[in-house]
């Protein structure tokens, strides 16, 4: 709602004549229906003390000294590569390494046992994630194009399979490309 202001002269004596409020509006916000009326939530599962202190460990266990300056962004990196591999007239762009990925070796060395205990004892024994969630490792998916080159086998790989080295290994190729252009672009890079 907007409310009206008087102006006026308002001082701390008459000789001194001052104007304290500008003459304006005043908006003042009207809630809702929906900020009224009372919401209704769902009952949630409060955990208990072992499942909290099982969650402290956890932390304390994973808990790393993290400085933004201590890791480059990873899509600044390989731009400033190809374009010094650009502007110096190479023939190859060296790939840069993802610092950002997190390292599952060394969280498995850390924690591995705590992650286990805390995935069995709160979110419980059949809970896998979903694949559409999970990231692919890309690390895996090059060696493992690697021996299908080397083996001579590429044409036989699935679109996926294709699409997902594409991805990995930062080739440019087109969302549209078929299964000959992608056996083609890898061939390329490989060969």
């Amino acid at each position: 709602a907007v409310v009206s202001t008087q102006s006026g002269h308002y001082g701390r004596g008459d000789e001194l004549n001052e104007q304290v409020k500008a003459a304006g509006f005043y908006l003042i916000r009207l809630p809702f229906v929906d900020d009224i009326r009372p919401l209704e939530y769902e009952a949630t599962v409060e955990p208990s003390a072992a499942e909290i202190e099982l969650g402290g460990k956890l932390v304390k266990k994973l808990k790393a000294r993290y400085e933004t300056s201590a890791i480059d962004n990873p899509d600044n990196q390989q731009f400033q590569k190809t374009l010094e591999a650009l502007a110096l007239e190479h023939d190859t762009i060296v790939a840069t390494d993802d610092l950002t990925e997190p390292d599952t070796a060394q969280i498995d060395s850390r924690a591995g046992d705590v992650i286990e205990e805390f995935q069995k004892k709160v979110i419980g024994f059949d809970y896998a994630v979903p694949k559409e969630y999970r990231k692919p490792n890309y690390k895996e998916i090059m060696a493992k194009m690697q021996n299908v080159h080397l083996q001579g086998s590429v044409k036989k790989c699935t679109v996926a399979d294709l699409r997902l080295f594409a991805k990995a290994a930062r080739l440019k190729v087109p969302s549209t490309a078929n299964k000959g252009q992608l056996v083609e672009a890898i061939s390329a890079f490989f060969g």
